[in-house]
């Protein structure tokens, strides 16, 4: 995205965008997901 040029594709562009959105919330739900299971860890201890 910092690529000079980058946004000049604008088809392009909006679907890395939107890609990169759908990968930030898969990572957003797995940290969700390994923060849960740490507490359950720590609880078991």
């Amino acid at each position: 995205m910092a690529t000079p040029g980058f946004y000049e594709d604008r088809a392009n562009a909006d679907r890395s965008v939107a890609e990169r959105q759908q990968l930030l919330g898969e990572v957003e739900a797995l940290m969700g997901e390994w923060e849960s299971l740490q507490v359950v860890a720590e609880a078991k201890g």
